[in-house]
């Protein structure tokens, strides 16, 4: 525009120009608005309206250049000079042009087939969104949803990094004789309704659940809260733990079964975080001996009779208040290392 302009004010300001403009314009507000926004109704409507502009940017255009052919067949013929067709060219005189053009039954057919073709293909983008959602909702229910927009933002393959976590594994106590005693249906819908009560409380402290194992679960802090994952894992505990009673009502209340008690492990270490598996199937994971730990300090849970154990490397990162919740249960040695470790558990309550 700012080379063209060379041609005068006119030239710059006629039909073909203000339309450029104001295409460009709407069509990248509407795009920029399509990245923005999260809900999908909000995207269906933005691409069904910004499918139907650019068709009818395309209508536009062709519009513009028969004007100009017919308006420059008149210059041939005599009938009307340089000045004044560039007058017609104006975006003044775009409702009588308009008018004119439609006049011609067979640019009435164009326009017509135009609107016919923008909204083909804006209901087909709509189903691409609906298929996309889908896609995601389905692949979120599967691995956390967290994970699930980080892989996806990384084009499917997420490289392999080593980080500080802290890690928690909890399991439900005597789970193998409540699943012998009890229908398989009440089983699956008991741990539904646990695993969707620890899934909020994981949410709510920045969690990410890593991976259901039969009654089991195990949860990774520190993805994107760096600092806090220690504090963050112990008050998610902590949360679970308040909150069992009312789950125990919500299932009785059910008629589905009743666990007996849970352990929770937490550990901080160093992990290496990436895609572990075949070719064909992967795991957004973390491994390393610091997941190892805190499988260890979960099943240490019913030696030292406390709910939750923690190493000292957490209980280092945790502050003062929080640390007077715990008592030491000395060194233990855990299955599968050499050296000892530091371990603390939630101190019992009276009744216990």
């Amino acid at each position: 525009t700012i080379l063209e302009m060379r041609e005068g004010a006119e030239f710059v300001l006629n039909m073909a120009h203000v339309f450029f403009w104001i295409s460009s314009l709407v069509t990248g507000l509407m795009q920029s608005a399509g990245l923005r926004v999260e809900r999908a109704k909000a995207k269906k409507i933005l691409e069904f309206m910004l499918t139907m502009i650019n068709v009818g940017i395309f209508i536009i255009v062709y519009f513009y250049f028969d004007v100009k052919l017919t308006l420059q067949n008149k210059v041939a013929a005599g009938l009307i000079n340089t000045e004044s067709m560039n007058d017609k060219l104006q975006i003044s005189y775009f409702y009588s042009s308009f008018s004119e053009f439609m006049d011609d039954r067979a640019h009435i057919y164009i326009v017509m087939a135009g609107i016919v073709l923008a909204v083909s293909l804006a209901m087909g983008r709509i189903r691409i969104i609906n298929l996309t959602e889908k896609i995601k909702d389905l692949f979120g229910r599967y691995v956390d949803r967290d994970v699930r927009d980080r892989i996806i933002s990384h084009g499917g393959s997420v490289s392999s990094e080593s980080r500080y976590a802290a890690i928690l594994f909890s399991d439900i106590r005597n789970f193998t004789a409540l699943s012998e005693n009890n229908d398989p249906q009440a089983v699956t819908g008991m741990l539904n309704e646990y695993f969707t009560w620890w899934d909020r409380e994981v949410r709510k402290h920045g969690g990410i659940i890593d991976k259901y194992i039969g009654d089991a679960l195990m949860v990774i802090f520190g993805l994107d809260d760096a600092g806090r994952e220690c504090a963050s894992a112990v008050e998610c505990a902590s949360g679970i733990l308040s909150g069992f009673e009312d789950l125990n009502k919500l299932l009785a209340g059910k008629g589905l079964p009743v666990p007996d008690g849970i352990g929770i492990g937490i550990n901080y270490g160093k992990v290496i975080l990436g895609d572990i598996g075949s070719e064909y199937r992967k795991n957004f994971t973390v491994i390393g001996d610091a997941v190892n730990v805190a499988s260890r300090l979960e099943s240490l849970t019913k030696k030292v009779g406390s709910r939750l154990v923690i190493s000292e490397e957490v209980y280092e990162r945790l502050d003062s208040i929080s640390r007077k919740r715990f008592s030491s249960f000395g060194e233990e040695q855990l299955k599968g290392r050499t050296e000892r470790i530091g371990v603390f558990g939630l101190a019992l309550r009276a009744d216990e």
